[in-house]
């Protein structure tokens, strides 16, 4: 491994940025552009106080598979910053080109002779991880380059679903044409929606609601993304997980003033959707991904089932909301809607007083799901 530290011009890097395009530069970072006051005051010292520059920022860190240097001009073939993608999105639209701004530049030279792209590579990863502390990173961050996280995204964009890995990243996209109509969701949410249900005794909600630091943490992230090979196996069940919560969230509440009212339970309610409707015979094994896209489209659509299929939805959002309200008589003080919904208790309580109200119609709605019709 060879490596290089040097000063190099940040107006370098701007005329650069009008030939080729800056996400592809940062592409093998853990997050595109995340806007906000560090990327104003970033280009503002750019431009108003040059010569602070060095001063105020750490540098950026590179990787490339070769460097020559010839004449005080540094060539690199494959180059990628892993770390300053706020800063080179922040200077990037800057009409001020030629700048005495000078950063810090670190370039890594890997070895190219195993064989292995960078997303294999956990030296490279571990560089990626290490450098990444200018902005907080959040713990989902972490994961975004890794082959299981690929993989998923690659699969939801068959199904029109653009999955966000990477905060930011549907900024760089969402104005192509080839992802017109396609819906949206983070990985920080699908780490939730699999933790809500990984438990049938609930578990998983209590999970969520500790934070998304309890989500990514090694072991739970490993339970619900153990492998690229087991996401690709698994990927219908975690398709299935995601409907339900796209389902819940369009029709199980009237209007956004229920919503807001009834938020605490929305996990608890997942959980229980979840439980139901898996509960019909073989379930999984009977269903693959395209036709629980077709059903789950219908009972967005209307129709028959598609009334009935809200119904249960919103009957199962209440119930979980009427075991609250019977089960605080106990310590009205204690059982606020928050406290309840984030404990053993209450789970326990939408156990045995809301689920046994919608378990039958859950499993007649998981047997549709498995008919396919």
């Amino acid at each position: 491994m060879t490596s290089y530290l040097f000063n190099a011009q940040v107006s370098d890097f701007r005329r650069y940025f009008d030939k080729c395009d800056v996400a592809r530069l940062v592409a093998r970072n853990i997050r595109y552009n995340l806007g906000g006051p560090i990327g104003r005051e970033i280009r503002k010292t750019y431009e108003k106080s040059p010569i602070n520059f060095w001063y105020l920022h750490n540098g950026l860190t590179l990787v490339c598979d070769e460097f020559e240097e010839k004449n005080q001009v540094a060539t690199l073939q494959n180059p990628s910053v892993v770390n300053g993608a706020q800063t080179l999105y922040s200077i990037s639209g800057s009409p001020r080109r030629q700048s005495p701004a000078l950063v810090t530049i670190r370039v890594i030279v890997r070895s190219t002779v195993n064989g292995k792209s960078v997303e294999d590579d956990d030296w490279v990863q571990k560089v990626i991880r290490g450098v990444n502390t200018q902005n907080k990173v959040q713990p989902y961050d972490f994961r975004s380059n890794e082959p299981e996280q690929i993989e998923l995204q690659k699969r939801l964009r068959d199904f029109k679903v653009f999955y966000e890995r990477k905060r930011g990243e549907w900024g760089e996209v969402r104005n192509d044409p080839k992802y017109r109509a396609f819906e949206r969701i983070s990985l920080k949410t699908v780490g939730q929606v699999l933790t809500a249900i990984s438990d049938k005794q609930g578990r998983g909600v209590l999970t969520v609601k500790g934070g998304v630091e309890e989500v990514f943490d090694e072991k739970q992230y490993r339970k619900m993304f153990p492998s690229r090979a087991k996401v690709v196996r698994r990927f219908e069940r975690i398709y299935l997980a995601y409907r339900l919560y796209r389902l819940l969230g369009q029709f199980g509440y009237r209007n956004a003033a229920e919503y807001k009212k009834q938020r605490h339970g929305f996990w608890n309610t997942l959980w229980i959707l979840h439980l139901g409707i898996t509960s019909a015979n073989r379930l999984h094994s009977r269903v693959n991904a395209q036709r629980i896209r077709d059903i789950f489209d219908s009972f967005e659509e209307g129709g028959r089932w598609g009334k009935r299929a809200r119904k249960i939805v919103r009957r199962s959002r209440g119930a979980a909301w009427s075991a609250w309200r019977k089960a605080r008589v106990v310590d009205p003080d204690q059982w606020t809607a928050n406290n309840f919904f984030k404990s053993r208790f209450g789970n326990s309580k939408i156990l045995s007083l809301a689920f046994p109200k919608v378990r039958v119609e859950l499993r007649a709605l998981g047997e549709h799901i498995a008919k396919g019709r």
